[in-house]
C-alpha cells in the first residue's frame, strides 16, 4: 500500500511540475528577443525561428529552465525519485543491479550537468547544481552498494 502511496505522489508530481513548467515556458512566444538564445529544438526542427509558430513545445521546458527554475527543479526531482523508485521495485532490490543503475545514473547526471554549466542565467545554473549534487548522491549509492554487496 505504502509503494502506491510513494509511486503515486511521485507521478503526480511530475505531471503537475511539467505542466507548471510548459505553462510558464508558454512566455517564451512573447519575447522574440529571446527566441535565438532559447530556441533550441526548434532551431534543429524548423532551421530558424522567424514567428512563434516555429517554437517547439520542448523550448517552453529551456525558457522555464532559465529564467523561472522552480518547476523545472521540481519536475527533475521526481522524474529522478519515480525512475529509482521504479527500477528499484522492479528488480527487487537486487544488489548488483541497484549498483549498475546508481552507477549509471549517477554518470548521465554528472553528463546532464555538461550542458547547462556556466550559463549565464541563475535557473541553469541552480539546475546544474542540482544535477551535480544529485548525480554525485547516486555515484555515493553506487559505491556504498558495491561495498555492501563485498559484505554479503
Amino acid at each position: 500500500m505504502m509503494n502506491i502511496v510513494k509511486g503515486s505522489t511521485a507521478l503526480v508530481m511530475l505531471v503537475l511540475s511539467t505542466l507548471g513548467s510548459w505553462y510558464e515556458g508558454s512566455e517564451l512566444r512573447n519575447k522574440p528577443w529571446e527566441w535565438e538564445y532559447s530556441t533550441f529544438f526548434s532551431r534543429v526542427i524548423n532551421g530558424q525561428v522567424t514567428g512563434q509558430a516555429d517554437i517547439s513545445s520542448l523550448d517552453h521546458f529551456i525558457y522555464a529552465a532559465k529564467f523561472k527554475p522552480l518547476f523545472p527543479i521540481l519536475m527533475v526531482v521526481s522524474g529522478i525519485y519515480l525512475l529509482t523508485f521504479l527500477f528499484s521495485f522492479a528488480v527487487k532490490h537486487d544488489r548488483k543491479k541497484l549498483k549498475v543503475y546508481y552507477g549509471s545514473l549517477g554518470m548521465g547526471l554528472l553528463l546532464a550537468s555538461c550542458f547547462s554549466n556556466n550559463s549565464p542565467t541563475v535557473g541553469l545554473e541552480i539546475i546544474s547544481w542540482l544535477l551535480i549534487t544529485v548525480g554525485l548522491f547516486n555515484i555515493g549509492g553506487f559505491l556504498w552498494i558495491g561495498r555492501r554487496t563485498r559484505d554479503i
